[in-house]
């Protein structure tokens, strides 16, 4: 039985949320006097402490969370070390580079953030997506076919019937 607060396996993608949620938050209620580039160093701060809790997943069981969509092992604490080490490095520069009074560069940081996020938890997912399968995959409806798409290329069609009305049903959007 595993016994590891679920949490811990999700660890880095939840600092790098809250610091790129508290620079969306404050970014807006700076004067517009105020050199923005303190977010830049709270952004690299929150990419630090992402670092400091990816090394210490590997001291954790290797094993899943969240219903087994998320797992922590070695492979995917080396990927959340090396997306850390990347982001941190462009954050860097990206605080010499730009102009501390220009007005937004606190989405930018915001985004690289939220970009390593995504990254990370890719890299760490179980499954190839992360996307909610539906419950009946032998009915499509040509509305939700923006799922349909995605998962005709993971997994099998369960009849041949379900399958020639996905590509009816494709071709009638044009999409052939």
């Amino acid at each position: 039985m595993n016994t590891t607060p679920q949490i811990l396996r999700i660890l880095p993608e939840v600092i790098l949320t809250v610091v790129g949620v508290l620079i969306m938050l404050i970014e807006p209620v700076l004067p517009k006097s105020v050199n923005r580039k303190s977010l830049g160093w709270f952004t690299a701060l929150g990419v630090v402490a992402a670092l400091a809790a990816s090394l210490y997943q590997y001291q954790l069981p290797a094993g899943t969370a969240y219903f087994g969509t998320v797992q922590t092992d070695a492979f995917s604490i080396f990927f959340h070390v090396l997306i850390c080490g990347i982001v941190l490095a462009s954050v860097l520069v990206s605080i010499d580079a730009i102009d501390g009074t220009s007005s937004f560069i606190g989405e930018y940081f915001a985004l690289a953030a939220f970009g390593a996020v995504g990254m990370m938890l890719m890299t760490s997912a179980v499954e190839l997506l992360l996307l909610a399968q539906s419950e009946r995959p032998d009915f499509l409806q040509p509305e939700a076919f923006d799922l349909d798409r995605f998962e005709i290329l993971i997994r099998p069609w369960p009849t041949q019937q379900a399958h020639d009305r996905f590509l009816s049903a494709f071709a009638d959007l044009g999409g052939a």
